[in-house]
């Protein structure tokens, strides 16, 4: 790749939340402050869009943009906030981000509370990616909170229904997939799991490298 690639810049908004709190009356009202905030912060990333920052290819929300988070939430119970807060990823309450990631050609990092229908009663803090194809290629439900539940809570049941790279997912992206090649990841954690490393010592560092070059995302 040569020294004249095109280099890609990140766009990071910071949003103005109108939070889900115990005063909301029903989850019609608390899908519509969603509705709000999430309009509020693609306003934001439009206008950053506009300009002139560049060839953006990823745009990042902060983490609960879209409820804030259910400190506070004391006279209710947490079902009342899995109902009136959390939503499923992807599902239509998120839909206009992957619209948005699909007609600006961007990556779109973002996080919610997160509603999954194969474990009734629990939510997640739930970080993911938007690819530019408007797809959910990753989703990270955040391990250790002290406010809201984890997989940890059920680690043997998660980990049997989604394996224990749902742990710590990774997106494959077109850097990372390169990375990978060039660093010979694959063969190295094998080397790792299999013991070689006990009977053999260290894997041989791979000859290949990217320094002095550019990539994109």
């Amino acid at each position: 790749m040569s020294a004249a690639a095109i280099r890609y810049q990140a766009l990071a908004c910071q949003t103005i939340v109108r939070p889900v709190t115990e005063a909301v009356a029903d989850r019609a009202e608390a899908r519509a402050l969603i509705r709000e905030n999430i309009e509020a912060a693609l306003a934001l990333m439009w206008k950053g869009l506009g300009n002139g920052l560049g060839s953006v290819r990823l745009v990042t929300f902060p983490e609960m943009a879209f409820t804030l988070a259910p400190v506070g939430w004391r006279r209710r119970p947490s079902s009342d906030w899995l109902d009136l807060a959390c939503v499923e990823i992807p599902g239509p309450e998120i839909r206009p981000l992957l619209d948005a990631a699909r007609e600006a050609q961007v990556f779109i990092g973002a996080n919610a509370y997160e509603f999954d229908p194969r474990w009734p009663g629990r939510y997640f803090n739930c970080s993911f990616l938007v690819d530019p194809r408007g797809e959910v290629v990753l989703k990270y439900r955040r391990l250790h909170s002290p406010i809201t539940p984890s997989p940890h809570d059920f680690l043997d049941e998660y980990v049997a229904a989604l394996g224990w790279d749902a742990l710590f997912p990774v997106a494959d992206t077109a850097i990372g997939l390169l990375i990978n090649t060039i660093r010979d990841l694959p063969r190295a954690e094998n080397w790792l799991r299999d013991g070689s490393w006990v009977r053999k010592g260290n894997y041989p560092l791979s000859r290949l490298t990217l320094r002095g070059r550019r990539v994109g995302i």
